[in-house]
């Protein structure tokens, strides 16, 4: 009779055997599978406005932007901006345009806040998460090893079954 002795439950192998543990990383993964798959809604003419107004440096001014400024250059600017949007002009474009006019120091770099960064980190986090609890799992398996916790009395009657069996 062959009997699987284990080690007791120690730290992520314990976590890993846990079949809860695995549901919750799966519904985490899958979550995350449908966070990055949503496409954004396509932002309005008013909202690109206002976002190429905050990335277009004013021409006059020192490092604010044409929707901090006041000055008629800006103003212009900001007409004209609104223009293009709706001639149909893709953001690239008009960056483009106003690279064209003034120079690639008109352009000022969108932040987002750590946003992307902050994403990539999860995943990266989860993704070494999981793969420390599969590492964990298949270790804490490979370390069940069958033991024969038979003695002679044992041995002896599976000998004398066998016998009889053969001889009926």
């Amino acid at each position: 009779m062959a009997v699987l002795i284990a080690r007791p439950h120690q730290g992520l192998s314990h976590l890993a055997s846990r079949r809860g543990s695995w549901y919750v990383l799966g519904a985490l993964f899958v979550a995350l599978l449908a966070y990055g798959s949503v496409h954004p809604v396509p932002p309005s003419q008013a909202a690109r406005v206002r976002y190429l107004d905050s990335v277009i440096k004013c021409p006059e001014c020192d490092n604010i932007s044409i929707a901090q400024s006041n000055i008629v250059e800006a103003q212009d600017l900001k007409e004209k901006v609104a223009a293009l949007v709706a001639s149909g002009k893709t953001n690239a474009q008009i960056e483009s345009y106003v690279v064209g006019l003034f120079g690639t120091a008109e352009i000022i770099a969108p932040t987002t806040h750590g946003i992307d960064a902050t994403i990539w980190i999860i995943a990266f986090i989860v993704l070494l998460l999981s793969c420390v609890a599969l590492i964990a799992y298949l270790f804490r398996r490979r370390r069940f090893t069958p033991h024969s916790a038979s003695d002679g009395d044992d041995e002896a009657l599976v000998a004398t079954a066998r016998r009889d069996a053969s001889h009926p």
